[in-house]
C-alpha cells in the first residue's frame, strides 16, 4: 500500500519541478536573453527595460516624451571601458584588434548619463575625447561620430538608433559649472535637425597632438589622431578640433 501511494507522489513532484525549471522561449531571446538588450552584449534586465523606454521615446517623435526620459535617465553615451561587465552599462567586445590583447582588453560600452562627470567617477571608463584648439576645452563625445557643427559651445551630432534619428548636443566638460540646465547636464537630445555644414580637413599642430595624448589614460585606446575644422554657428567661422581614431 505504501508503494502504491508514494509512486504517484514521486512522479507528481518530479513533473512539478521539471515544469518550474523549464524556460519558455520568447521571440526576443533570439537576440538576447534579457528583453531590450542588444545582440552579443553584456546587459542586465534593468538596462534592457531602460533601452525599451528609450526606443519608445524616440519612436514617439514627441519632444515632451524625449525630455521626460532625459530627466529620468539621461542619455545613452558610448565610450570604452576595461571592464567586461558592469551593472550600470552595456558592454561589447571591441571591434579593434589592438583592444583585444589578452588580460588587457578594452571593451565598447554605453551608459545612460546626464553629466560627463559620471564618466570620470569610474577609472576604468575611457571616454571618447575631442579637444578644441582655441581654448583647450575638452568634450566627451559618442564613439564613431563626428559633429556637424558647433552651437552655443556644444558640439552637435546627428545620431541614429535602430532607424530612429535625433540630434545630440554635447557641451564641453567645463560647462558643468554653468547654471544653465542644458550645460549643467552636458548632453541634450532633440528632434530638431539643424542644417549640416561642411566639415573641413585640417592639419593638427604638434602642440595640439601632444595635449591630446597627455590626456589619455590608456595609450592603446587610439591608433592615431586627426583634426577637423567645425563650423561655429554663433561666430560664423570655423574652429579646429582634434579627435582620436581607434579602428574602422
Amino acid at each position: 500500500m505504501q508503494k502504491t501511494f508514494l509512486l504517484p507522489l514521486f512522479f507528481s513532484l518530479s513533473t512539478t519541478l521539471q515544469a518550474e525549471t523549464e524556460v519558455k522561449f520568447l521571440p526576443h531571446m533570439a537576440i538576447h536573453m534579457n528583453k531590450g538588450c542588444q545582440q552579443n552584449s553584456s546587459c542586465t534586465i534593468e538596462l534592457g527595460k531602460v533601452n525599451l523606454e528609450w526606443n519608445e521615446a524616440l519612436k514617439s517623435r514627441k519632444q515632451s516624451q524625449l525630455n521626460k526620459f532625459q530627466k529620468k535617465y539621461g542619455l545613452p553615451i558610448s565610450f570604452w571601458t576595461t571592464e567586461k561587465e558592469n551593472k550600470t552599462m552595456v558592454t561589447f567586445d571591441s571591434r579593434c584588434s589592438k583592444h583585444r590583447v589578452k588580460d588587457k582588453e578594452i571593451y565598447e560600452a554605453t551608459m545612460f548619463i546626464k553629466s560627463s562627470n559620471e564618466l570620470l567617477k569610474n577609472k576604468k571608463i575611457l571616454p571618447n575625447l575631442a579637444i578644441r584648439e582655441r581654448d583647450g576645452q575638452s568634450y566627451f563625445i559618442p564613439r564613431k561620430s563626428l559633429p556637424i557643427l558647433l552651437k552655443d559651445n556644444a558640439l552637435v551630432f546627428n545620431q541614429d538608433h535602430e532607424g530612429a534619428f535625433y540630434t545630440l548636443h554635447v557641451f564641453s566638460n567645463k560647462s558643468h559649472s554653468n547654471n544653465n540646465e542644458k550645460k549643467k547636464n552636458h548632453y541634450l537630445a532633440t528632434f530638431k535637425t539643424p542644417t549640416a555644414t561642411d566639415i573641413r580637413e585640417a592639419q593638427c599642430p604638434k602642440e595640439l597632438r601632444e595635449k591630446f595624448i597627455s590626456k589619455l589614460s590608456n595609450p592603446r585606446l587610439y591608433q592615431s589622431t586627426f583634426c577637423k575644422d567645425i563650423w561655429n554657428q554663433n561666430t560664423k567661422s570655423y574652429e579646429r578640433f582634434i579627435f582620436g581614431w581607434s579602428c574602422l
